[in-house]
């Protein structure tokens, strides 16, 4: 019976997680779609890796991996790092494995990397990076800090120190709604400062995509070190939101959702079904299944945020 509850409350705070409890949980849900050993997409931030997991090109990988730059992984601080006057921050305690912090089976990928974000977010503009409404508020951002580089490089670092250059800081949310009913939750954020080590991304400007449309994430599912998955599309296109059967979990929440032939980020993901399911034979749990035609990973359109009325002309331009 001990192992039965364990695992229930593993569940419960996998799919509930709140940025603002004791231990650190990733926010929002998701799941792997597809059968067979080749569905998990989900791909350390190398050419080779991305490749290896996702049936895309070359041309395409190379892509993604240099937008996944513009992604940052969110933190509290004082509560998963310290702060020092020079800028830099490093976290606050050994942080635990993702095996450890999900208590998950032996074989599930990923099991020995670290995990330390519980958001995503990214780059628009120098300044301004966009995320997910459930992630930070216009009353709880003051201690937010967004890290840029947390990637495979850093997965075995049980106490990663993170330099100036990479971390910055919540100055104001100049936009912000979180309405999971509607589909409708979204934060823009302006940092401390511009963001020197990363370019904006582009984004969709006017119009939506269409069903079937291929799709690809970047981010930090539970917390992990950055990672890439694509082989995705579109399956149904809501008022406010897509229905998507992208490879997704808590921690990518306010990832980018790039349309794989534009680059263009069409989206910020919210939410997903359950992201693991309890092996009560084994007295752990595994990543949770289903079927392509069962994806149910939204994912907010970036219309709603009204990026124009922040970014300068001169910049938008580019676009």
């Amino acid at each position: 019976m001990s192992i039965l509850i364990s695992l229930i409350t593993v569940l419960f705070l996998t799919s509930c997680g709140n940025p603002e409890s004791g231990t650190l949980q990733s926010v929002g849900s998701g799941v792997i779609y597809g059968e067979g050993e080749t569905a998990d997409n989900r791909a350390d931030a190398s050419i080779e890796e991305i490749l290896k997991n996702n049936n895309i090109l070359y041309d395409e990988a190379k892509m993604l991996l240099e937008f996944s730059k513009s992604t940052a992984g969110m933190v509290q601080i004082g509560k998963h790092v310290t702060a020092f006057p020079d800028g830099s921050v490093t976290a606050k305690k050994m942080l635990k494995t993702f095996k450890e912090v999900r208590t998950l089976c032996e074989d599930e990928r990923f099991s020995k990397q670290f995990s330390l974000p519980v958001c995503t977010g990214f780059l628009v503009a120098p300044d301004l990076l966009v995320t997910a409404g459930h992630c930070v508020n216009k009353t709880n951002y003051h201690n937010r800090a967004w890290i840029f580089g947390y990637d495979q490089s850093r997965a075995t670092d049980s106490l990663p120190t993170f330099k100036a250059e990479f971390v910055y800081h919540t100055k104001e949310v100049l936009e912000w709604k979180e309405d999971r009913i509607n589909k409708s939750d979204f934060a823009l954020v302006r940092l401390d400062r511009a963001v020197t080590i990363a370019d904006p991304l582009k984004f969709r400007s006017y119009g939506e995509a269409s069903v079937g449309t291929e799709l690809a994430i970047i981010g930090h599912p539970n917390g992990l070190p950055t990672k890439i998955s694509a082989d995705a599309q579109i399956l149904e296109n809501k008022p406010n939101a897509y229905k998507t059967n992208l490879d997704s979990f808590g921690g990518n929440s306010g990832s980018p959702v790039f349309n794989l032939y534009t680059g263009e980020v069409e989206g910020i993901l919210i939410s997903g079904a359950t992201d693991f399911l309890p092996n009560f034979t084994r007295g752990c749990v595994e990543v949770n299944r289903k079927k392509d035609a069962e994806g149910a990973e939204y994912v907010a359109k970036i219309s709603l945020v009204n990026l124009a009325k922040y970014i300068e002309k001169d910049f938008a331009s580019n676009f």
